[in-house]
This record gives C-alpha cells, sequence and structure tokens, in this order.
C-alpha cells in the first residue's frame, strides 16, 4: 500500500512526527495494536519514549518499508517532495 499518493498529511485526527527525511503520521483511533511497527523498527517506534515514534532514527526507505506493514493503516509516511518512492 503505498499511503504516500494524494491523501492530506497528517490525515484528520492523527499526529505527525516530523523527521528531516520522512514523516510518519499515527492515527490512535485506527491502530488495531498489531505491532508490525515495533517489531520492525523498535529504535523508531517505541511506546515507552517520549514522544515514541522518532522518523530519523532509521533510514527513510526502512521507516517507509515498515510503515508499509501497518495493517490498520494507522501509521502514514510522508517525505519532502524531491525524496517521493516512485509507484
Amino acid at each position: 500500500m503505498d499511503n504516500q499518493a494524494e491523501d492530506a498529511f497528517p490525515p484528520p485526527g492523527a499526529k505527525a512526527y516530523h523527521g528531516a527525511r520522512v514523516s510518519v503520521s499515527f492515527e490512535a483511533a485506527r491502530c488495531r495494536h498489531a505491532t508490525e511497527c515495533i517489531r520492525g523498527l523498535p529504535e523508531v517506534f517505541d511506546p515507552a519514549a517520549r514522544p515514541w515514534v522518532r522518523p530519523d532514527a532509521a533510514e527513510p526507505e526502512t521507516v517507509v518499508e515498515v510503515v508499509d506493514r501497518c495493517p490498520s493503516g494507522a501509521l502514514r509516511y510522508a517525505l519532502p517532495d524531491s525524496a517521493k518512492p516512485s509507484g
């Protein structure tokens, strides 16, 4: 799922976490706690930390891969215009 599409970022009801090369939004009401994010990138997604999402803690491509695994769509990403993924 390419959640970079023309959707507004962050979506209504979501909180955005901005990094230098990728931003991640989280919509708590959609989350089904599958923990794909936490297992996939614990250095970025750490529910014990504040903020719990630190987009700059991994390469943007890796963050995008893990965000795309979110089965509920609660996580989304945005890249600067010059670095948008193709597809």
